[in-house]
């Protein structure tokens, strides 16, 4: 069975997403109580093992914020420029440069096992 808590290693912060590493790393949005995350949750921290990209886990809390247009997000730098769509949300950080930024169960698995080789 597969607990957040047993990842604790891998939690950060929302002020440390452009923090995390100095190459490219996922961060993964989530809630404790979302259902979806709940139903893609053991296949996410399967990842932890994954030594392609580091995945970190920011727990969702309401300093994040929400909009519909995450598009816009791409290509910035820092927290204060971005946003999310709603958990669960896939945030992929090439060298400090937002470059993806899904939401959703399906989008969310699709962008970890499209790097996993």
């Amino acid at each position: 069975m597969f607990f957040y808590k047993d990842f604790e290693n891998l939690k950060i912060s929302w002020n440390e997403v452009f923090f995390a590493a100095k190459t490219q790393y996922f961060v993964y949005i989530y809630g404790e109580y979302c259902g979806h995350c709940q139903n893609i949750k053991k296949q996410v921290l399967e990842f932890t093992d994954d030594e392609i990209f580091p995945i970190y886990f920011v727990p969702f809390v309401d300093e994040i914020p929400v909009k519909t247009d995450i598009e816009n997000t791409i290509g910035k730098t820092d927290i204060s420029s971005i946003y999310i769509k709603g958990i669960p949300t896939l945030l992929e950080i090439d060298f400090g440069v937002l470059v993806q930024n899904v939401a959703g169960e399906q989008n969310v698995l699709a962008l970890l096992y499209s790097k996993k080789k």
